[in-house]
């Protein structure tokens, strides 16, 4: 896990820029969408992402966009430490994804390492690349 630091900063990006949700029903994530890459390279380390890609259409001022998600049981692990750093309307979305996660059929679980779909991987972390 990461130092206090990082965790603040996470805590920070993601209050204004990410997006904590439920994929495919029980499936919790959370995603950070930017034009920085260095921060969401940045982001993508500290919360034990896979990779961080680039969409395949840039923003309407013709700027790049990068992304970075994490899955299952990493996604929630993070929700967990990031809660009381949260405002109120993402406390209450994590809370949300948690209660789903936690009505989901128990089966052993493998985490999901998100694939690009053709878009362009800018950063992939080290043990994952080929």
């Amino acid at each position: 896990m990461a130092d206090i630091k990082s965790i603040n900063w996470i805590a920070g990006l993601l209050e204004g820029e990410g997006c904590f949700g439920i994929r495919t029903k029980h499936n919790p994530n959370i995603q950070l969408y930017m034009i920085d890459k260095d921060i969401v390279i940045r982001a993508a380390q500290i919360l034990g992402a896979h990779k961080v890609i680039e969409a395949k259409k840039p923003t309407s001022g013709n700027y790049p966009i990068y992304r970075t998600i994490i899955y299952g049981t990493r996604a929630i692990g993070w929700m967990m430490t990031l809660y009381g750093l949260m405002g109120i309307r993402r406390q209450a979305k994590i809370r949300t994804c948690i209660e789903t996660w936690k009505l989901k059929i128990r089966r052993p679980y493998k985490e999901r390492i998100p694939y690009s779909r053709g878009a362009k991987i800018v950063w992939q972390e080290a043990h994952h690349r080929r």
